[in-house]
């Protein structure tokens, strides 16, 4: 096991002056609850002994975890390691922020005149697909980049199996099972009107639309 290189208030001060973009002490801790003078002794390494819920609310502060915040201990360089871990960071935000703008083509449209991924049961009325569409669609009126967050997928990852491109996971089915409330979907893919079909298991009225349903988790 490699040694800690850097102390503890190394590490609070380099993550205040990289990952919250020098930010003051106050702001750093704003909604904490927790006394500047507290994080501002814990830098300068005066306080031998840190209260573990303390330390865990200013790591947050900063979004890393125990286990990060050792390992950026034991590094060689901690401030190139954080200023990788910010240019992430960054690129995430807008990676993120670009899938929240995209249009993504109508995923209905776009399986009706591509080649598509073959159903379990090729008889079935309706698809995995038709199913993830009438609820995002229909039900609950959310973009892609909304919805993929639901079932714990990227939104390109969400487009594609609903634009029956990409075969529906069975985690995603089994959350679709979950947010529809049904032990599975087999009654949802021979329906002849799944929208109605939909609304009648989970007595919902169709003016009262949009709606959130069963969220992970509950």
């Amino acid at each position: 096991m490699q040694p800690l290189r850097h102390t503890l208030g190394d590490l609070l001060t380099n993550a205040r002056l990289v990952l919250a973009n020098e930010a003051p002490i106050e702001t750093v801790l704003k909604n904490t609850g927790i006394p500047s003078w507290y994080l501002a002794e814990l830098e300068k390494d005066h306080i031998a002994k840190p209260n573990p819920d303390f330390l865990t609310l200013i790591l947050q502060c900063y979004e890393l975890t125990y286990a990060q915040a050792v390992k950026l201990r034991r590094t060689d360089h901690i401030t190139s390691a954080l200023s990788e871990m910010a240019y992430y960071k960054h690129q995430r935000l807008v990676t993120y922020q670009q899938q929240q703008e995209m249009q993504w083509p109508d995923s209905a449209d776009f399986a009706q005149h591509h080649s598509r991924v073959e159903m379990p049961n090729p008889n079935a009325v309706n698809s995995y697909a038709d199913i993830m569409r009438c609820v995002r669609v229909q039900i609950e009126w959310h973009p892609v980049a909304i919805a993929c967050i639901f079932y714990r997928v990227s939104p390109m990852e969400y487009w594609q199996m609903e634009a029956e491109q990409l075969y529906v996971t069975p985690s995603v089915i089994n959350m679709l099972c979950h947010r529809l409330e049904v032990p599975d979907l087999d009654e949802l893919l021979a329906a002849p009107d799944l929208f109605a079909t939909i609304c009648d298991h989970l007595g919902l009225e169709k003016e009262k639309l949009p709606t959130t349903l069963r969220m992970p988790g509950e």
